[in-house]
């Protein structure tokens, strides 16, 4: 999993996930290092944390192509208001592939 790289890529500790997650430091450290598997709800939960797929959390390799930053861009664009939206949406067809 690449748990380790996305929680560093952050600048966060393995103390600030595992309270966001409501789980023990242990607990996440063996979700970290492989000894514990997470249920399907942890990993949605911190695939939704981190702002990527569970394929890409798990180290699955991409299907069709996708970056793995589109789903980060995607939640962060399904949590902004209707205006952000508007904003974000006029500006990706003003600067997009003609």
């Amino acid at each position: 999993m690449r748990l380790k790289e996305l929680r560093e890529q952050r600048g966060l500790s393995q103390k600030q996930v595992s309270e966001v997650l409501g789980c023990s430091s242990v607990t996440y450290l063996r979700y970290e290092n492989g000894t514990h598997d997470p249920s399907i709800e942890t990993l949605i939960n911190l695939a939704d944390f981190f702002g990527v797929s569970i394929d890409y959390m798990v180290g699955r390799p991409e299907m069709n192509g996708a970056d793995p930053n589109d789903a980060a861009i995607l939640s962060l664009f399904h949590s902004a208001d209707e205006r952000a939206k508007n904003d974000a949406t006029s500006l990706l067809k003003a600067h997009g592939k003609k």
